[in-house]
């Protein structure tokens, strides 16, 4: 019987840089493992699984800013509120996972990530692709 992934890699996801598209593939791992133990797991699982996933964004969010500097994306201070906006809601998601129920908010923390994720990998990530290849 086949796994099923909540999030899958598509060759549409692909940003040209091969740092990147690995660490945009690592996220999409990441959300499937925080998908994997939601039906079951503890709190303390969830949250493992959670701050797994924010810390290795915090890398990537560094080495996409890094990248974006390097080559002079004309909109880096917007992509990096982005950046911004994401950790600060990760964090909140983690507050909350101390005090609510976790077998319910790991459902909006999943689609919230899988919604994010889809839209900025091809919308604004797409973006500073194009701008660093033209």
């Amino acid at each position: 019987m086949a796994t099923r992934s909540l999030m899958t890699w598509s060759g549409e996801m692909t940003v040209g840089e091969g740092t990147l598209d690995a660490e945009h593939r690592e996220v999409i791992r990441l959300i499937n493992v925080l998908d994997a133990v939601a039906p079951n797991g503890s709190r303390a699982d969830v949250e493992t699984a959670l701050a797994n996933l924010a810390t290795f964004v915090v890398k990537h969010f560094h080495d996409e800013e890094s990248f974006m500097t390097r080559h002079r994306y004309s909109r880096i201070a917007l992509h990096q509120e982005l950046h911004d906006d994401f950790t600060a809601k990760v964090q909140s998601f983690l507050q909350r996972l101390q005090v609510e129920d976790h077998t319910r908010l790991v459902r909006e923390i999943l689609d919230f990530l899988v919604f994010w994720w889809t839209d900025h990998i091809l919308e604004a990530d797409k973006a500073y692709a194009v701008e660093a290849n033209a």
